[in-house]
């Protein structure tokens, strides 16, 4: 939804060291998009969850108070950029209604994203997309659970809805309808989706023999 801002050139999908897997801080954050001549500065830590699951990449859930009063004092006294305090959650059915009370409710923050990150997968119900077999029954699974995260109207936006590559390394039909039905669902919500621009500045791989 533009109308709630007019830069064109945004990035909403940010990640400093509170989020567990990223470095630096916030300001850093917002001195780099102002470099890069953004327009709109979203600062999204990843989601934590009162029983702390998945605290290996994210904040701690005790972090969390310290982490959006910081993010209001940045956005407070940033004068040259818009800056937002957002979050960026696991969609996860059992956390929806915490999500909705305690994060939504409360006004806690500008927004809220998802992805997904883990499933229930062969080693265990906290596996890592990446981890899982490159078969097309996880990859369905992968694009049911992202599917129903559209669908929960919950969220502002789905973040890197092609993290799937992770662990299906081939582009084959399958690939494509799993993917023409995520966009799809977005489409029918009128749900933006990211295009992350970080797989790029990996490393290519080859997915298939000969390729």
């Amino acid at each position: 939804n533009t109308s709630c801002y007019e830069a064109k050139e945004v990035n909403l999908h940010t990640h400093s060291w509170y989020c567990g897997h990223g470095t630096g801080e916030l300001i850093e954050y917002v001195e780099a998009a102002k470099n890069c001549g953004l327009g709109l500065m979203g600062l999204s830590e990843h989601c934590p969850l009162p029983d702390n699951r998945w605290h290996g990449s994210r904040m701690l859930f005790n972090q969390l108070e310290s982490y959006i009063s910081e993010a209001r004092t940045v956005q407070a006294e940033e004068k040259e950029l818009q800056i937002l305090c957002g979050l960026e959650c696991d969609y996860e059915p059992q956390y929806l209604q915490w999500y909705e009370s305690y994060i939504l409710e409360k006004d806690l923050v500008d927004y809220i994203c998802f992805g997904v990150h883990y499933l229930e997968g062969p080693n265990g119900p906290d596996c890592y997309v990446q981890n899982l077999p490159s078969e097309p029954f996880w990859l369905r699974r992968y694009t049911d659970r992202y599917a129903k995260g559209i669908e929960s109207g919950m969220f502002k936006f789905g973040v890197h809805p092609d993290l799937f590559g992770m662990f299906y390394r081939t582009w084959d039909l399958e690939a494509e309808k799993c993917s023409r039905k995520i966009i799809e669902a977005a489409v029918e919500h009128d749900l933006p989706l990211e295009f992350n621009a970080h797989g790029l500045r990996k490393p290519k791989i080859q997915t298939t023999e000969g390729s």
